[in-house]
């Protein structure tokens, strides 16, 4: 007859595997997250998007692009949402430009002269920039919340000014 006992101190293999279930499926509670930006129902080309869990832990961040976001690894649970944006990213990209050095073929060049338009001169300036809410930068303050679950899933912000 074959002995089946286990020895003292030593564990059958077989008590493993409950224990590494468990660790699995702790891991895989984890959620992703998907979804779109829009403020006044447009996408935002760039910002970031902060989930903070309500019952504490890490809050995780993520890069919008084109009004697309994508986080990974979020703990199930209900969480506050922040956005932000570049700041004036036209005045930026503007000053940019100015600064760049002139092209080969535009040194030694001067601009023609140009005349005032009607109405006196007036220097050319970009449309002003849709101003937005620093409500939204707070996760506290913003008003955005989500309940993450485990796995997939989508969730659209819309961000409005009401």
């Amino acid at each position: 007859m074959t002995d089946t006992s286990t020895r003292p101190g030593r564990r059958s293999p077989r008590c493993g595997w409950p224990v590494l279930l468990l660790v699995l499926a702790g891991c895989s509670s984890q959620g992703t997250i998907t979804g779109k930006v829009t403020y006044q129902g447009k996408p935002l080309a760039s910002g970031t998007v902060t989930f903070v869990p309500e019952q504490g832990g890490h809050a995780v961040s993520t890069d919008i692009h084109n009004g697309e976001y994508k986080v990974l690894k979020i703990a199930p649970g209900p969480a506050k949402i922040a956005v932000s944006i570049p700041s004036r990213p036209a005045e930026v990209a503007s000053f940019i430009q100015k600064m760049q050095p002139p092209s080969p073929e535009m040194k030694g060049k001067k601009a023609p002269p140009t005349s005032p338009p009607a109405g006196g001169p007036k220097s050319a300036k970009a449309p002003p920039a849709t101003p937005f809410p620093n409500k939204f930068t707070d996760p506290n303050t913003s008003g955005l919340t989500y309940t993450v679950r485990g796995g997939s899933q989508v969730f659209d912000i819309d961000l409005t000014d009401k």
